[in-house]
């Protein structure tokens, strides 16, 4: 089993947020602003150039509306653990995994 690139990484996130940002109808400035980052992050984040941080992607998935399955490919492809109150991730590597995993149960339950 091969590793992946982190170039690979940054292409294949920056693919699946550029589609869901095309479906959003808004403009990359009003993105920016509402989920607290410069115009420049968020050309980065849609053409593959830089990840976004795991509070970033929190906001990122729920302001486009990204479905629960792809939610937590993302985290699982970027590896981010939950962070504490402080801003310090803790816990395994599979706790945004499992929450995850817990809104996708939910969500087919419905």
């Amino acid at each position: 089993m091969s590793v992946m690139k982190k170039t690979d990484i940054k292409s294949i996130c920056g693919r699946i947020l550029s589609e869901h940002f095309k479906e959003a109808s808004i403009s990359q400035k009003e993105f920016a602003a509402e989920i607290e980052v410069t115009p420049a992050s968020v050309s980065q984040f849609l053409n593959g150039k830089r990840l976004p941080s795991s509070e970033h992607l929190c906001f990122i998935c729920i302001r486009l509306r990204i479905k629960p399955r792809i939610q937590r490919y993302l985290f699982h492809l970027l590896e981010y653990k939950m962070p504490d109150e402080y801003g310090v991730s803790v816990g395994d590597d599979k706790t945004v995994r499992s929450y995850m995993d817990h809104v996708m149960t939910m969500t087919v339950k419905r």
